[in-house]
């Protein structure tokens, strides 16, 4: 034999034993898939989009909430700044008291009147400061309270 027919022979062979057809993959229909595939789509996009809303939901209150909150700590720093005003020019007017006091009873008499002014007024002004912080609080939960109440 010759060498082009010795070749055609192990092609032939080798043909017989490994048959193309035994490797070919089945034809998969692809419209169920691309269904599937349109569907996680558009649940994804919704997501997407009610993920969004929420997200400007958040910020909006977050907004109104850092608004009040300077508000109210303005009001707070306005009110401290007005009490120790009050406090210093009391003390001042009972330093000029005491510079002008004739015996040590007036002076007495002087530290008494002073400390117990002094007691009734930080009394007060501690009541004022809760009061103010109490409204805050109040003031602040308003807009994180109506949000939550919109989801629910």
């Amino acid at each position: 034999m010759t060498e082009t027919g010795n070749r055609k022979t192990r092609s032939s062979k080798l043909s017989a034993l490994f048959d193309p057809a035994a490797f070919q993959l089945p034809i998969v229909e692809l419209s169920a898939f691309d269904e599937l595939t349109e569907e996680n789509s558009a649940t994804a996009r919704e997501a997407y989009q009610k993920l969004q809303a929420l997200a400007g939901e958040s910020t909006r209150v977050f907004k109104d909430a850092c608004s009040v909150a300077a508000k109210g700590a303005a009001d707070y720093n306005r009110l401290f700044a007005e009490f120790v005003h009050a406090n210093a020019s009391a003390c001042f007017d009972y330093a000029v008291a005491m510079s002008g006091a004739k015996s040590p009873s007036e002076a007495i008499e002087l530290s008494t009147a002073y400390t117990r002014k002094q007691l009734e007024a930080v009394t007060e002004q501690a009541r004022s400061l809760t009061v103010l912080g109490q409204k805050m609080a109040a003031e602040l939960a308003e807009p994180i309270t109506k949000a939550l109440d919109k989801t629910a």
